[in-house]
């Protein structure tokens, strides 16, 4: 049986091993981007997949990038904007901090990929896409805590659940 898209629900499945299955499968990805995972904010910085170079809202770009491995967490990337065009900048302050020369930005080693993604989520055709996947499943989520409430104990004994308890809700009288 071949895939040709599939459907993720509420970003959980966006994570790196998934996508790069389903990215070796040629499987359209119709996934909404995590914000737990991806943690760039595009109103400030954009990425140039060819030059491997972030860009700020005022135009600086990155020279260098370094990788970091830790211990105890995920490994980043540092890109280093250059120093002469962000101390002229108007931003600094808010953008690098006080009494920075320059702004360092830490990238998730996996964020290139996620960035392309988070560009194909703008676009209309994944709206779309993702609408009609998002537009039956409420009803799945409803009967999902439906399920929960009748598993409950005390609830089991009754013939009848009403509506306001199904939504985690009770009526006080």
């Amino acid at each position: 049986m071949r895939i040709d898209h599939t459907r993720g629900i509420w970003g959980a499945y966006f994570r790196k091993p998934i996508l790069d299955t389903l990215q070796t499968d040629s499987v359209e990805v119709i996934i909404p981007v995590n914000s737990c995972v991806y943690k760039i904010d595009e109103s400030r910085f954009t990425y140039n997949k060819d030059s491997d170079q972030w860009f700020c809202e005022m135009g600086n770009n990155t020279y260098k990038k370094v990788y970091q491995k830790y211990k105890n967490r995920s490994n980043i990337y540092k890109y280093h904007f250059d120093k002469s065009q962000c101390i002229q900048c108007p931003k600094l302050l808010e953008c690098a901090g006080k009494n920075v020369k320059k702004k360092i930005l830490g990238v998730g080693e996996h964020n290139a990929q996620y960035y392309e993604h988070s560009q194909f989520a703008k676009t209309n055709q994944f709206k779309l896409k993702y609408k009609k996947r998002a537009s039956h499943e409420w009803e799945k989520r409803r009967n999902e805590a439906f399920s929960r409430i009748r598993s409950c104990p005390r609830v089991r004994s009754k013939k009848h659940v009403d509506a306001s308890q199904a939504n985690g809700f009770s009526r006080k009288s």
